[in-house]
């Protein structure tokens, strides 16, 4: 309130917090974070281990949206987007030159579930783009990677990232290998 009220220039005071808070917290331990109210949705979504979208991971390659996998059963996969699949476009906005950025793709890919989005793709080996429509819908994110025997006695459990589905799929997958 000081910096507000008193000092000479204005100030993005609430910059100044989160820069602050963040400072303080990396003096705790290591499990300590700060996470700013604009990053706070995309948190949320990997605690819970769903969001609502078209169901791909990418990689911005040389200023172009690359998808490097299409998720099993997901929008895309339904809609038959493969793995290196450029997307060019998505309804009216571009997904394509040095503007490209994550957070650009995140919020064109991501919305309401049962709303559609129209994708112009270009695939290796063909010469014309292609259009594709893609329905958003859930997307599960499985902290299970894979789950199989390594021998009679032994069983091998991937876990990639904890979810509060983490503890259910790991159960699963031990009823599985049993």
């Amino acid at each position: 309130n000081y910096i507000d009220y008193e000092y000479v220039d204005k100030v993005n005071t609430d910059s100044l917090l989160d820069q602050t808070i963040s400072e303080l917290l990396q003096h705790l331990d290591p499990h300590s974070t700060y996470i700013p109210q604009e990053d706070v949705l995309a948190s949320e979504e990997t605690i819970r281990g769903s969001f609502v979208g078209i169901g791909i991971e990418f990689k911005i390659y040389r200023d172009s949206l690359t998808v490097v996998k299409v998720i099993e059963g997901g929008p895309s996969a339904q809609a038959g987007v493969l793995p290196g699949d450029r997307i060019l476009q998505a309804d009216t906005i571009k997904l394509l030159g040095a503007s490209l950025n994550a957070s650009k793709v995140v919020s064109t890919l991501k919305g309401p579930r049962d709303t559609e989005v129209n994708l112009k793709i270009s695939r290796p080996n063909k010469t014309k783009s292609l259009e594709i429509r893609v329905r958003r819908n859930d997307i599960d994110l499985n902290s299970v990677q894979s789950a199989f025997m390594l021998n009679d006695s032994i069983g091998m459990i991937k876990l990639t990232k904890f979810s509060a589905r983490s503890s259910a799929e790991i159960k699963a997958s031990l009823k599985k290998l049993k």
